[in-house]
């Protein structure tokens, strides 16, 4: 009785293993640890296009996400949190955080957007450099 049941577990955790062998997006051990640099990233005004058109925000910050997310493993990133249009990623090294950033800026300028969400007063294609803030 023992030997069927042990058998059986052997079995079970034998197939458990080959159905989760293969690693299809960057787990716990490819994360950055000791040193790092930490990047933010977030969507501006996202409660008031949610309360405009909560449809096509929705589906912005789906298109904001997959632009951001999928330019994570070209730039050795590692994605720590998403909560609504913020993104928390994390970087082995600075410049590869800023490249990772700057190539997303660019991306989403070049994506297709919904010609409503571009109509709207916050969702013009727009990039503020650190002059325009300070002005």
């Amino acid at each position: 009785m023992y030997y069927v049941s042990f058998y059986l577990c052997l079995y079970a955790l034998v197939l458990c293993y080959r159905r989760f062998a293969e690693q299809v997006s960057p787990g716990i051990y490819e994360a950055p640890y000791d040193k790092m640099a930490v990047c933010f990233m977030q969507t501006v005004g996202l409660a008031a296009l949610n309360a405009w058109n909560p449809t096509v925000t929705q589906a912005s910050v789906s298109l904001y996400l997959q632009v951001a997310c999928g330019l994570l493993e070209r730039h050795n990133g590692y994605l720590v949190n998403t909560s609504g249009g913020l993104l928390c990623t994390a970087f082995t090294e600075p410049a590869l955080a800023v490249r990772w950033a700057l190539s997303t800026i660019q991306t989403c300028l070049e994506a297709d957007w919904d010609s409503a969400l571009l109509n709207h007063e916050l969702g013009g294609k727009k990039i503020l450099s650190m002059h325009d803030a300070q002005s």
